[in-house]
Formats: C-alpha cells, structure tokens, sequence
C-alpha cells in the first residue's frame, strides 16, 4: 500500500500518462495536511484500546491456565503423599493409585491438544490392557478419575488396622483431592474452548486493517523512507495481536504455551520420591524411572 501511495504522487512515472488515480489527494489539499493527521491520529486511541483489552484478557486467560496446572500438579503430589500413607496396609491399591495420578496429567495434555493416543511414554507405567483400555476411554481424565477412586476405595475396604470412621475420613479426603484434580482439568478445558468473541475481534481486526491501510496516505508518502516506517509500525501493532493469538490457548507444543511435558515428568518424579519412602519401597519406582527416561 504504501509503494502503490509511492506511485500515485508521480503516475506519469509508471503509467507513461496521467491517470487520475484515487481522488483522495484532492480531499487531503481540501481539509489541510495538519487537519487530517490530527483526525486520523484520533482513530490510534480506540484501537489501542482494543489492542489492550485483547492482550490483558489473554494474558489473564494464560495465567489461569498456568495456575490451573500448579494446582494439578500440587494434588498430584497430596494425593500421592496420602496414598502411601494412608493406604500402606494395600501396597497393591497404593501402586494402583500412583500409576493413575501418573497417567492423569498425560491424559489432560492429550485432552487439551485433541490428540488422545499419544500415550508412549505410559508404557512403563501402564499396563498393556490398561493402556489399550484408555485409548478406547471417551474422556481419558475421567477414566483416571474413576480408576484412583476404585484404587481408593478397594484400599479403604481392606483396612483391617483402622477404625472405621478414621478409614471413611480418609477415603473423604482422597476423594476431594480427585474431585480438585477434575476442577483443574475443566478450569483448563473452559480456557481452551471459550475464545475471545469472534463479534469482538473480527471488529478489532477490521479496525487495524483499515488503519493501517489508511497510515500511508497520513504519512504523505513523497518518498521511499515511509516504507520501513510502515513496516514498523504495522510490527507493532500486527505483534500485538498475534502475542493475543499466542497467549489466547497456551496448551499445544509451542513456544510460548505451557511446556505440560515438563509438567507430566514433575509429577512422575514427586510420585517415585514418595513411593521411595525407606523400607516402604514399591514396585512402581522402577517404572516411574522408566517414565522418566522416555520424557527426558
């Protein structure tokens, strides 16, 4: 746009005769240089506006993603920590239950990119069935949900040692640890499937095309140096729009999104440092390494 602005001063130049190209010169010579910049200048102050409620409201939207998967990550860890204390009568019901809080942050970043059977890295931690069982799983995080608390609820159904009522409030606080690890999970899948308004930000878009296309003829291009000011300035205002896009659903394999690899290896490495308890060592450590050498 702004080499054709280039163009239009000499059309002689390009065109061997004179051609009336957009009458918008003329307009310009009418209201005076001074007058239109001023009024066009005013046309910057809603769009910045616009610009800066669409980042902030993506920068909050990232920020609610990422305090969503601490508190995953954090629960991971209580409901691990419970899980080997409260249960160490049925080391069987504990392994269990560890393998599960393992699995569950692989199924939320699966759920979240729409990629379900990307599960390799479960193959040490999983059995074959149990894998193949998830895969088939319509939303695998709740499937990891129901197989802690039948984990939970076998391991409360042996306790021979404690009384009755101890054993009910113990399955009560797992059973709220998993009911927060759900939370978690939707608070994520609202962020990922409630985009900004598209009424909102075609408006926006709109606005900076128009605007942008407008800056040349404001510039009164009579040379080749408003080119890469044009450029500049439409980096500017273009980076903030795709740093929106970027922030708006930070959950795939990106850059700036959240790295939920990382996230699935902390909580396979807190799982085998609790189950690494002294003289309370069980079967999953070994796979819980094994977990850990396929992320790494």
């Amino acid at each position: 746009m702004t080499i054709l602005c280039a163009m239009v001063k000499n059309s002689k130049m390009v065109f061997g005769t004179a051609v009336d190209m957009p009458h918008l010169e003329d307009i310009l010579k009418e209201i005076g240089p001074r007058k239109a910049k001023e009024d066009y200048a005013l046309l910057l102050t809603p769009l910045s506006f616009l610009l800066v409620y669409r980042l902030n409201r993506s920068a909050v939207r990232f920020y609610d993603a990422r305090a969503a998967a601490g508190k995953l990550i954090e629960t991971c860890r209580v409901l691990a920590g419970e899980a080997v204390r409260f249960c160490n009568h049925d080391r069987g019901a504990v392994e269990e239950l560890c393998r599960w809080i393992v699995a569950f942050p692989v199924c939320t970043r699966n759920f979240l990119r729409s990629k379900p059977f990307e599960l390799d890295e479960l193959e040490g931690i999983l059995k074959d069935k149990e894998i193949e069982r998830l895969k088939r799983a319509t939303v695998q995080t709740l499937f990891c949900c129901d197989r802690m608390r039948q984990a939970a609820l076998r391991a409360t159904r042996s306790n021979q040692r404690d009384s009755a009522p101890l054993a009910a409030h113990m399955l009560q606080q797992m059973e709220e640890h998993i009911a927060t690890l759900t939370g978690a999970m939707g608070a994520m899948e609202r962020i990922n499937n409630t985009p900004l308004p598209f009424a909102y930000v075609s408006h926006l878009r709109t606005c900076l095309v128009l605007y942008l296309l407008g800056l040349p003829w404001m510039l009164r291009a009579e040379s080749w140096w408003s080119v890469p000011l044009v450029i500049l300035i439409s980096y500017a205002l273009l980076g903030v729009e795709a740093a929106a896009v970027a922030c708006e659903r930070p959950f795939q394999d990106q850059a700036n999104h959240l790295p939920f690899d990382q996230f699935a290896k902390v909580v396979a490495e807190n799982v085998r440092r609790l189950t690494q308890a002294p003289r309370e060592k069980f079967a999953f450590c070994g796979r819980a390494n094994a977990f850990l050498k396929v992320r790494a």
